[in-house]
């Protein structure tokens, strides 16, 4: 995954979700990161999840605060390390 400054979201969606699941776009409030992933395929209807941000080190952490499409909590809720770091 892959958050550019312009709001975008750069991913690989797992094979089991359609190609075009992988457009999504976030916006930043403070300590809320809400992001529209997957609104075209198995989140339709669902636009967006809030989700709680913190940052230690390379390892960002997103936490679930309120989405109602579960395959997009399954995807992002967790631990997310930078590219470069060998950490997992």
């Amino acid at each position: 995954m892959t958050l550019d400054a312009a709001g975008a979201v750069e991913l690989v969606a797992p094979s089991s979700f359609a190609a075009d699941d992988q457009a999504a776009t976030y916006s930043v409030d403070g300590e809320q990161l809400r992001i529209a992933a997957f609104v075209s395929g198995v989140c339709a209807g669902r636009p967006f999840g809030v989700y709680r941000w913190t940052i230690s080190g390379s390892t960002l952490r997103l936490e679930s605060l309120s989405d109602s499409c579960a395959e997009r909590t399954d995807v992002f809720d967790g631990a997310w390390s930078s590219a470069g770091d060998d950490g997992g």
